[in-house]
């Protein structure tokens, strides 16, 4: 029995040593995830190294390992139509909400874990650096021009916010004035100014659509134009070959013409000095007078002129 009491000492003991191995093992290794950054506290003591994601080992109940996600955070805040409200231009109270989206620098990651390992330190100092701007921008502008220019007015905001909070460890993403809120006598108002520009700008459209027509028509009476000149142009260039074909055709015939007189000169001249030719073989060596027949009168003319009766 003395025995069995001493083995079960054993074997506790064995096992609180065991149990305490497990334990340190289990706590000695930390995974840090794909959007999150690390640093190593020692007795809550950060160090000077930024531990990137994977698995990380610690020392136990003496080291931590503190993560920070690198991924953008989304804040929101709204000002309603009140004391608290923007006074515009044109002295309308005007309420809205906003939604910032902001994320730590890991840069500066050890700073952070020094000073604002706190989401909600760094929400309040957004919250006060946007309302004053926000205040400031809204002050600028009427309540017609600020419905206009929406859009703008988030771009100059977010531009402001990233100089005026370039001094603690985050970038400010984006920045998305909505929602904005007026009184119900200027709601009325607004919706009016807004069906104004929508039909300002239908309006617009339908002159586009129009001027666009107009443009069509145009390119296609100057395209039908060219194609009569084009066909004007064959027309003339074909009459005009034609013509050429005629006179040249007539240049022809006119030259075989002459060609052909020339020839039948030249067969008269020959036939001439044939009948000389013949004549000359035939000469009896006297002269031969020629007479012409007696005419009615009974008078016979020679050739020379000398009339015999």
């Amino acid at each position: 029995m003395e025995n069995f009491i001493k083995f079960i000492k054993k074997s506790f003991v064995r096992l609180i040593f065991l149990l305490f191995i497990v334990i340190f093992l289990a706590n000695s290794f930390e995974v840090i995830g794909a959007s999150y950054r690390g640093v190593l506290l020692t007795f809550g003591k950060p160090g000077n190294n930024i531990l990137l994601p994977g698995m990380r080992f610690k020392i136990p109940f003496v080291q931590k390992i503190e993560k920070i996600s690198s991924t953008p955070i989304l804040h929101k805040t709204s000002y309603g139509v009140n004391s608290n409200g923007a006074i515009t231009k044109d002295m309308q109270t005007l309420g809205c909400n906003l939604s910032i989206y902001w994320q730590y620098n890991t840069e500066y990651l050890i700073d952070i874990i020094r000073e604002y390992n706190n989401t909600l330190i760094i929400e309040k100092r957004i919250d006060l650096t946007l309302e004053e701007i926000l205040k400031d921008e809204i002050g600028k502008l009427t309540s017609e021009e600020i419905v206009m220019n929406i859009t703008t007015m988030s771009k100059n905001i977010l531009e402001k916010m990233k100089g005026r909070l370039k001094e603690i460890p985050i970038k400010i993403i984006d920045v998305n004035l909505n929602d904005i809120d007026w009184s119900d006598s200027f709601d009325n108002m607004i919706q009016k100014t807004m069906e104004r520009k929508q039909e300002v700008e239908r309006m617009k459209q339908e002159v586009a659509l129009r001027e666009q027509e107009t443009l069509k028509r145009v390119k296609e009476a100057e395209a039908a134009l060219r194609v009569e000149e084009l066909n004007a142009n064959a027309i003339k260039v074909k009459a005009e070959a034609k013509a050429e074909a005629k006179r040249i055709e007539a240049d022809s015939i006119l030259y075989y013409n002459n060609q052909i007189s020339k020839n039948y000169n030249t067969e008269i001249k020959l036939k001439e000095l044939e009948i000389e030719l013949e004549k000359a073989k035939r000469w009896d060596g006297r002269k031969v007078p020629l007479y012409v027949p007696l005419t009615a009168s009974g008078v016979v003319v020679d050739i020379d002129g000398k009339n015999k009766k």
